[in-house]
C-alpha cells in the first residue's frame, strides 16, 4: 500500500505543479488537495487509498474464512 502510494503521490506532485502555475481550475485544484491528503498518517498514504486497500482486503478475508457452526441440544430431561 505505501509502494502504491507513492507513485500515486509523485504523479500528483507534476499535477500539482502545473497547478501552481494556473494551468487548473479552483474546483480541480480542491479535488487535488483532497486527493493527495494524508491525514497526518506517518505512512503518507491517501486516505481513501487506505480506505479502498481495507474495504478489498476485508472482501479477500471473508471468501476464506471457515463458517463455524456449533448445535446445541437440550439436556435430557
Amino acid at each position: 500500500m505505501q509502494q502504491v502510494a507513492k507513485a500515486v503521490l509523485t504523479s500528483l506532485k507534476q499535477l500539482q505543479s502545473e497547478a501552481s502555475q494556473g494551468q487548473m481550475s479552483s474546483i480541480a485544484l480542491q479535488a487535488l488537495n483532497a486527493v493527495t491528503d494524508t491525514d497526518g498518517t506517518p505512512d503518507a498514504v491517501p486516505s481513501w487509498l487506505r480506505k479502498e486497500f481495507c474495504a478489498a482486503v476485508k472482501r479477500k478475508w471473508s471468501d476464506h474464512l471457515p463458517i463455524a457452526v456449533t448445535i446445541t441440544m437440550p439436556a435430557p430431561a
